[in-house]
């Protein structure tokens, strides 16, 4: 009599993600689960423009049959009105979809990987400080388009995930966490998408 075989099924994880910032946070997120193409799919909901609102009305709007484990928002405090900023955290709360903030911008989370952030600054000094580290670091300046910045940054992800929670466990511990008010900047929540993503 044959032996039975049995093959062991790979079930994908599928997540969902809307993102305000359609470069960087894009090439920086797909170089990231490409490794991780065998275990998760991850889908990308259009929109236009950049008011968070609309980034979360993209995960509504998403057609698909695909059962997703997991649906995430990255959203930049930039200079958006508090009450969309505020009103758009609230709705995706009651619609279960996770928010990956930044206050000020997306940047920030890149400039983590390099060093400490810890008092006020603007998206001009992010982006002018992510320049010096970057010519220190590769000899060139940032560029929203670079498609490797993920693989340019990878053995600064742990430093990066590290310096973003102590930022966000000060701001808990002092009672401040308030992802729009300027006294929450520097912060951001990137990590927990990164870590979430890592872990699948």
């Amino acid at each position: 009599m044959a032996k039975s075989v049995s093959f062991k099924r790979h079930i994908r994880k599928s997540v969902l993600i809307a993102l305000e910032d359609t470069k960087s946070s894009k090439y920086y997120l797909q170089a990231l689960t490409k490794d991780k193409r065998i275990a998760l799919q991850v889908e990308y909901a259009k929109h236009r423009g950049s008011d968070p609102r609309n980034v979360l009305k993209a995960i509504e709007k998403h057609k698909t049959n695909v059962p997703f484990e997991q649906k995430w928002i990255v959203i930049d405090r930039d200079e958006h009105q508090q009450e969309n900023f505020n009103s758009t955290l609230a709705q995706a709360n009651k619609m279960g979809v996770k928010v990956a903030y930044s206050n000020e911008c997306y940047e920030l989370w890149l400039l983590l990987h390099f060093k400490e952030v810890t008092g006020y600054i603007t998206r001009h000094e992010i982006r002018s400080q992510l320049d010096q580290e970057f010519i220190k670091a590769f000899n060139c300046t940032y560029k929203k388009h670079e498609k490797d910045v993920y693989g340019m940054l990878i053995d600064r992800q742990n430093m990066a995930i590290s310096r973003a929670k102590k930022l966000i466990n000060k701001l808990d511990e002092d009672g401040e966490l308030d992802p729009y008010n300027t006294t929450n900047n520097p912060s951001t929540t990137m990590y927990k998408l990164i870590e979430y993503l890592n872990a699948l």
